[in-house]
């Protein structure tokens, strides 16, 4: 049996010693419900001590007998109490042999730990703790870290921190916040400090105070202040822009240096942020010059408004500046002009052309009075031609004008106007009218008709048409018409043909292998007019095989198609010539015969448009009976 079952322990831990008597012949621990919290155990019988720990059973030397007993005394030491609660600890001792045997339960009870805190550290700042004239917000950041321990000792438990520990937190002012205009708002719960902006009111200086934060946490009172400040709210003046000027100086004489204020805008900015345009006044601005013109008395010279100098006008605003460059100018010297006075002629021109003076013709003239009572005859003048007729041109540098010879047949008169401008912007009108007579225009003695046979023969002559062409005043004639007409004296000689005077010739056509055409011979005078047409017929060779097919044809650009029949009466034979992109539709292009067939030409898909040749020709290719020219325009919509 044991002597006690109940054992207090301190919550440090501590030695715990058990005595009893006993005659069982070993002792072993049972039943301990946490063998972590004891160790070093001892055991000692009848005072002898022994190594044990108390698992194992300890065999007791000689036999003790069911009569016999002994004592025994078991001491362990019990680990420190890390808990906030007290624990009990039981166990029994037994019997090793027989597990039927053992004491009472015994119990340790183990007094509750208890936490014991360090020496506190604290920090708080504001990290944004200068806020502009603008205003804003301060926030603010606190850190806190108390160490702690068990049962007396401050540390080796833990630390307690402001993320994992429950603590109040009040802001205050630690010095008073600065008072109007400035606007300070300290929220006491987040620290937050709300600086208004100071609008447009100026400051000096900056404007400060400290804010203290105080932590209550696990019974503590910790403490901390940090320093805030708001910017001085400044001024800055900007003169943007500014407008002064000078009056002229007086064609008497004099200075130019009493500049006048016209306009001025500018603009103050304030450190927070705001700004304004005021009204800005003479009263508000000085104006200085970079120097001083004067001006000369002009007396008698006559002078337009005229620039003697360039001054820099300086316009300061509260220190800002801007400059202005002003020309300074003289009072002009003015003169009085009369009216200019001219007079119209008129002139007689030869048929072959001529010059005219034009000055001398018109006689231009006017005076100048000055202010000083001095007079000039004014000699330069400015002409401006308002109609020139379209034979006469005009030299302007050297006043000339120049009339064309006269060939249109008949006599003319026209007339030259003009504006003449003095000085002074004084101007008249003036005009020079002249007479031409003309020059014999070139003649022909050709019918207004003509028949030339299929070889450009003619019933009266075997050169075609024999003509004679007079130009006795050498005005120079062209004779025109179709390049198939030529000069058959002379080969490689087609139209059009010209020439200057008198002259003989005779003209006549090429063969005609197709059908009978008409076509105009046009005698022309050098400069293009028309003196006389001859209508031409000229008949055609008679062909073995013919078709109907035009001249030309124009197909669509998608393809497109035209039936036609080949006449071949006598069955000489025939073959068709065909450009690439056109076939007929049954694809025979050669026969003997009458034949009825359909030309086709196939879709244009190239992008632009084409141009082709067909031709009816012999079986043997060197009698060209028909041709047909054939066009067809660009597909705008391809499918692809």
């Amino acid at each position: 049996m044991v002597d006690k079952t109940s054992y207090p322990v301190a919550a440090l831990g501590g030695t715990v010693k058990i005595t009893g008597t006993s005659n069982s012949p070993s002792l072993k621990l049972t039943n301990l419900t946490d063998s972590s919290l004891l160790s070093n155990f001892a055991l000692k019988v009848n005072g002898t001590a022994y190594s044990w720990d108390g698992n194992v059973s300890h065999q007791i030397s000689g036999d003790p007998g069911a009569s016999s007993s002994y004592t025994f005394e078991i001491s362990f030491d019990v680990a420190e109490n890390q808990t906030e609660s007290s624990k009990d600890i039981t166990f029994r001792l037994r019997d090793s042999g027989d597990p039927g045997v053992s004491s009472e339960t015994i119990t340790i009870t183990q007094a509750a730990g208890e936490k014991t805190y360090g020496t506190a550290s604290v920090n708080m700042g504001y990290s944004n703790w200068s806020i502009g004239a603008e205003g804003g917000v301060a926030t603010p950041y606190y850190r806190f870290s108390i160490p702690w321990g068990w049962n007396g000792k401050t540390s080796g438990g833990g630390t307690l921190t402001q993320s994992n520990s429950s603590h109040s937190v009040k802001y205050t002012y630690y010095t008073d916040p600065p008072g109007s205009p400035y606007n300070w708002t300290l929220n006491e719960h987040t620290g937050e400090l709300v600086m208004s902006s100071l609008g447009k009111v100026i400051t000096d200086s900056y404007k400060a105070a400290r804010i203290k934060i105080t932590i209550v946490v696990n019974g503590q009172t910790l403490t901390y202040t940090d320093f805030v400040r708001q910017d001085p709210n400044k001024a800055t003046y900007t003169l943007s822009s500014a407008s002064v000027s000078l009056d002229d100086i007086p064609a008497s004489g004099g200075s130019a240096d009493s500049p006048n204020f016209i306009s001025a805008s500018g603009k103050i900015d304030y450190s927070s942020g705001e700004s304004d345009t005021p009204s800005i006044t003479s009263s508000d601005v000085i104006i200085t010059l970079s120097k001083k013109v004067n001006g000369s008395n002009l007396g008698s010279t006559v002078k337009a408004r005229t620039k003697l100098d360039t001054v820099t006008a300086t316009i300061t605003w509260n220190g800002s500046k801007v400059t202005q460059s002003i020309d300074v100018y003289q009072q002009a010297n003015q003169v009085t002009y009369s009216s200019v006075n001219a007079i119209s002629s008129t002139v007689i021109i030869p048929k072959t052309g001529g010059d005219v003076d034009i000055a001398a013709k018109v006689s231009p003239n006017q005076t100048a009075t000055y202010t000083s009572g001095d007079t000039r005859t004014i000699t330069d003048f400015t002409y401006e031609f308002t109609s020139v007729p379209s034979l006469v041109t005009i030299d302007e540098l050297n006043l000339k004008a120049t009339v064309g010879k006269n060939i249109t047949g008949l006599s003319r008169d026209d007339t030259i106007e003009m504006k003449i401008t003095g000085e002074g912007n004084k101007s008249t009108t003036a005009s020079i009218s002249y007479h031409q007579e003309s020059l014999v225009i070139p003649s022909w003695d050709v019918p207004a008709t003509f028949r030339f046979d299929s070889n450009g023969q003619s019933d009266l002559s075997a050169s075609g048409l024999d003509l004679n062409i007079s130009d006795p005043d050498n005005v120079g004639w062209i004779i025109e018409g179709p390049s198939y007409v030529g000069n058959s004296l002379v080969s490689g000689d087609p139209l059009p043909i010209s020439g200057t005077g008198n002259k003989s010739l005779s003209l006549a056509p090429d063969v005609n292998t197709s059908s009978e055409r008409t076509f105009d011979l046009v005698l022309k005078a050098s400069t293009g007019a028309v003196i006389a047409t001859c209508n031409c017929t000229q008949g055609a060779l008679e062909l073995a095989v013919t078709w109907n097919l035009p001249s030309s044809l124009t197909f669509e650009a998608g393809g497109d198609g035209a039936i036609f029949t080949i006449t071949d009466k006598d069955s000489a034979g025939w073959r068709l010539t065909l450009p690439d992109w056109c076939l007929v539709s049954d694809g025979i292009t050669k026969g003997f015969g009458d034949r009825d067939t359909d030309l086709v030409a196939r879709a244009n898909d190239t992008g632009s448009s084409r141009t082709g040749t067909v031709q009816l020709v012999s079986t043997d290719g060197n009698t060209v009976y028909a041709t047909c020219t054939v066009t067809q325009g660009a597909d705008t919509f391809p499918i692809d």
